[in-house]
């Protein structure tokens, strides 16, 4: 057992020896560089040389062998945040305003007033039958009216036919009945001379009744109360039909 002690220790005093040789030639050269080198053998390491430079290469062998933890990397990321934005466009919107304008006709504007009649005919169920068709057009129309009213018979038809409806429905003629007779005879006395025209005559209302001179609406009384329909006179002065009145006593 001995001599195996004695063997282990002999080879590891050899290794020493050989790693004290290998790392001896470098810190030479280190102390000599810019020296020359003594070709004098070096003498050989103290035991206690030897014990401190196994110390020594023992440190400096846990320094290279400890790996130090590695840092923590910070790692930076760019936040993108997406916003929406809203955007507000102002629009200038161009309005292009037109603007009608109405040519005065001249000849419409002569025959406004036999127009008017002409509307009154058009909305009466009774004349407009009579004298107007749907299916003509407003000119025609006006000329069948115009070639109607220019007869005098056609005149007292007309009165005759407010007349009856007055004496019917016990009641004065309305504002367009009135209108539309006003508007007949107007347009009949366009075929006269200025001379001689035929009109529509009132009452007073209080007179007294004439039977030669009025018509009664109601069966009794002596006093005009109203008046129902205008007397009609012809173009030679002569009352053709004697005006209608309400009496009472």
């Amino acid at each position: 057992m001995s001599k195996e002690k004695d063997k282990k220790s002999k080879n590891k005093k050899e290794k020493e020896n050989k790693i004290m040789s290998e790392t001896s030639s470098p810190l030479l050269s280190e102390e000599t560089e810019n020296e020359t080198v003594s070709p004098e053998v070096v003498p050989p390491l103290s035991p206690e040389e030897i014990l401190m430079f196994r110390k020594l290469v023992s440190f400096l062998g846990s320094m290279f062998d400890t790996q130090s933890p590695a840092e923590p990397q910070v790692i930076y990321q760019e936040k993108i945040v997406e916003k929406e934005v809203e955007v507000i466009k102002e629009v200038i919107k161009e309005i292009e305003k037109k603007v009608e304008v109405q040519l005065i006709d001249p000849i419409r504007n002569d025959l406004s007033s036999s127009l008017n009649v002409l509307n009154l005919v058009r909305n009466d169920a009774d004349f407009s039958t009579w004298w107007v068709s749907a299916n003509d057009s407003e000119g025609e129309q006006m000329l069948k009216l115009t070639a109607v009213l220019a007869q005098w018979r056609n005149i007292e038809d007309v009165w005759d036919k407010l007349a009856s409806r007055c004496k019917e429905k016990k009641r004065p003629a309305t504002e367009s009945e009135l209108a539309l007779l006003h508007g007949a005879v107007a347009i009949f006395n366009k075929s006269l001379s200025a001379d001689s025209q035929a009109c529509l005559m009132s009452v007073r209302i209080g007179d007294e009744y004439n039977y030669e001179k009025h018509q009664r609406g109601t069966s009794q009384g002596d006093k005009i109360t109203a008046e129902w329909l205008p007397s009609l006179q012809n173009a030679a002065g002569e009352v053709v039909k004697k005006v209608v009145v309400a009496t009472a006593d």
